[in-house]
């Protein structure tokens, strides 16, 4: 069996999230620009790009 490295090494879980992150930040954009609720683009959206980024924080030092 071959030893693909540790997860720490690899840094995967952590680096797909915060690829991830970008989708709610682009949503929120598309939401603004197409002048919809500002309270939806910030409080939903930009919540969950906090979250988001967050997680991929606390993955990144695990």
């Amino acid at each position: 069996m071959r030893n693909l490295g540790s997860a720490r090494a690899s840094g995967h879980p952590s680096w797909v999230m915060s690829a991830g992150t970008v989708i709610p930040v682009g949503d929120a954009l598309v939401v603004l620009r197409d002048n919809g609720p500002k309270a939806a683009a910030y409080g939903i959206r930009g919540a969950a790009a906090v979250v988001m980024s967050a997680i991929s924080v606390l993955l990144l030092i695990a």
